[in-house]
């Protein structure tokens, strides 16, 4: 008994002694072999595989045959030093006969589609974008259901109307008639527009809201997050427009931003870019801002070459 607790003893001191001769080199050489390996399964966690399927239409829904496009892959590698680096790797696909196009077996964090070309057509750049494959519950293309894109036949010889808007809208239901095609407040005018707040409260705010967009014997249509706003579709269109909040919505908005699309009684198309924003405190407070392009031929395109900035 003596002997197995003496020898415990020198084991111990035994045990100490070796651990402070060692270097802070052979102390920490696990640590690091584990912040690499763990730097190395994060970069593969987040390098997954890319799968993207798209189609090129133009104006009226058909296939475009034989465009360029080129998709960015870009992902991240672990570099001998340990670093990270990230990798970058574009890849040029042509759009078949029916216009659809795809990129499959590589992989990466995000697929960005960087430019499509097509001699003769016209590809607005807001279409281009990126698109994360990290975020699972983004469902961003499959072959069935691709993503479709939008380019239209050269341009050169249509132009659009233009017109910039800007004027004091009351917030207080009183009805507003825009003639879009003039920019000007007008009985004749072929938009009308209802802004209201709500009762002053006990602080003598403001806060509830309503508005309204009637197109006056033609249709509306809120263009949709990712919606190609180049094109107004045929469909789709309603009477009139309303959005309201009041103050304890739990997704509530200080006033409208948004693109709408506008058919007229005389049938030609539009597209508004619109701002509204309520001042909160006092009842007179007034704002709207318009940007409007309108096709007057009847046509459904409502982009030109000349409108590109604005686009």
């Amino acid at each position: 008994m003596k002997r197995d607790r003496l020898f415990l003893g020198i084991f111990g001191i035994w045990l100490v002694l070796s651990i402070c001769s060692m270097t802070d080199a052979q102390l920490t050489m696990p640590r690091e072999e584990s912040r690499a390996e763990e730097l190395k399964r994060y970069i593969e966690s987040i390098n997954v595989p890319i799968s993207f399927w798209g189609r090129l239409v133009d104006e009226n829904g058909k296939g475009i045959a034989g465009a360029d496009v080129v998709l960015r892959v870009r992902g991240s590698m672990v570099l001998p030093d340990g670093s990270v680096q990230e990798k970058v790797e574009d890849h040029t696909v042509q759009t078949d006969a029916a216009g659809r196009f795809s990129l499959v077996g590589k992989t990466g964090s995000m697929l960005g589609l960087e430019s499509i070309e097509k001699a003769g057509y016209t590809f607005a750049s807001r279409q281009l974008r990126n698109f994360s494959y990290t975020r699972e519950d983004v469902r961003l293309s499959t072959e069935l259901e691709p993503r479709v894109f939008v380019a239209i036949r050269d341009l050169r010889d249509t132009k659009l109307f233009f017109a910039k808007y800007k004027e004091w809208l009351p917030w207080d239901g009183e009805p507003v008639r825009l003639d879009l095609r003039n920019g000007v407040v007008s009985d004749g005018g072929d938009l009308l527009i209802i802004a209201e707040k709500g009762a002053v409260d006990e602080e003598g705010y403001r806060y509830d809201w309503t508005f309204r967009l009637d197109a006056l014997g033609g249709g509306v249509r809120y263009v949709k997050e990712g919606e190609v706003v180049m094109v107004a579709p045929v469909e789709g269109y309603a009477p009139e427009w309303k959005i309201g909040y009041g103050y304890a919505d739990k997704d509530y908005r200080g006033g409208v931003d948004g693109d709408f699309f506008v058919r007229s009684e005389e049938g030609w198309y539009a597209r508004i870019r619109l701002t509204a924003t309520p001042d909160h405190v006092r009842p007179s407070a007034r704002n709207l801002f318009i940007r409007v392009f309108i096709n007057e031929t009847g046509g459904r395109v409502l982009q030109d070459g000349s409108t590109n900035s604005e686009y």
